[in-house]
């Protein structure tokens, strides 16, 4: 049943059609067709967490297009019209009307706890009711206005056994390149060396050649002469 109006309210019933009998049901439904509300909320509970925003959406009828649109508070009568207007503490009330959709949206900032309670949105003499819950925000290590305590590391404890092995890895490694290249030096020193002693073997036996045929030569010009 599509767009209802004022005069389907009344009792309905079912009935089944058997072989061109129509058999009736004694289980009547009754539906009772109401008038769309002048003034109506989305929803009529809404809740918040102190010093954070809430948003309360109010519907008017068409009838109520020109008339005074308010946001109230029922304990105190305190009532905010269209605009901003700035309390005595830090919350803030602000009222936009969209008239195109007859609607008008509550924007209320900067919560306290003491907001608590019931409130009404009213257009004209029209009027709805709305419950505003305000709670403490859970303290959380993702909020970052929460001071996150920071544990400085503990300094680390040197043994003298560690000091004193550490000290000699220390020197190993310093005097490495050094050691390296004296050991470099004494293999170069070694190579020069040996090919300097095989030259002077060479040498040597090359004048003792010279003296062996000096000698063979001197001792046959004295056989000759005898």
């Amino acid at each position: 049943m599509r767009n209802l109006q004022n005069k389907d309210t009344g009792s309905y019933w079912c009935a089944v059609e058997i072989e061109g009998v129509w058999i009736d049901k004694t289980e009547q439904l009754h539906l009772t067709v109401q008038s769309a509300p002048d003034v109506s909320v989305v929803s009529s509970s809404v809740s918040g967490h102190e010093g954070g925003n809430v948003s309360v959406q109010c519907f008017y009828s068409s009838g109520y297009q020109n008339k005074l649109k308010q946001w109230c508070r029922y304990k105190d009568q305190r009532c905010y019209t269209v605009g901003r207007t700035d309390t005595s503490q830090s919350s803030s009330v602000q009222i936009s009307d969209n008239v195109r959709r007859r609607s008008f949206t509550v924007l209320m900032t900067g919560l306290r706890l003491s907001d608590s309670g019931w409130f009404f949105c009213s257009a004209g003499d029209q009027q709805t009711s709305v419950q505003l819950t305000v709670t403490v925000p859970d303290v959380s290590l993702e909020d970052p206005h929460v001071p996150v305590s920071v544990t400085e590391p503990k300094p680390a404890v040197v043994t003298t056994e560690a000091f004193e092995r550490n000290g000699r890895v220390a020197a190993l490694s310093s005097t490495t390149p050094n050691n390296e290249s004296t050991v470099n030096s004494e293999e170069q020193h070694n190579e020069h060396h040996g090919h300097l002693e095989v030259w002077i073997s060479v040498v040597v036996l090359l004048l003792l050649m010279v003296a062996v045929v000096l000698s063979a030569i001197i001792l046959r010009n004295k056989l000759g002469q005898y």
